[in-house]
């Protein structure tokens, strides 16, 4: 019941929340693809790093799992700056000394990975 004096308040249906996809059909369809350019930006870092120091940091679950949490954080923050550094200090060892990644990654090269250009 409501008081007196007071409008009567209409439960509001809510939508979910995707601006690719109004009518909710496809809402699992936008997450997908951020998963999946997250995986090119840690293969793309991987990559790098095993350019310059090689060393696979794929081989190690716990280095992996560091290089995909900076992939995602690097992936996020370049939606809103053109460049990101991926900074992951002490990331593996190779015959006892400590190697460190340091990459720079910039919207251009986010755009080729995105287009499967880059690699």
């Amino acid at each position: 019941m409501v008081p007196a004096g007071k409008p009567e308040r209409k439960p509001v249906a809510r939508r979910p929340n995707s601006t690719s996809d109004p009518g909710g059909e496809g809402v699992g369809l936008a997450a997908e693809e951020d998963d999946r350019l997250t995986q090119k930006v840690a293969q793309y870092l991987a990559d790098r790093f095993r350019a310059q120091t090689g060393v696979d940091v794929r081989l190690d679950a716990q280095a992996w799992a560091k290089v995909c949490r900076a992939a995602a954080r690097a992936r996020r923050e370049l939606s809103r700056s053109p460049v990101c550094n991926v900074c992951l200090p002490f990331l593996a060892r190779d015959a006892g000394e400590p190697l460190h990644l340091d990459v720079v990654i910039s919207q251009r090269q986010l755009l080729e990975l995105m287009m499967g250009e880059g690699r």
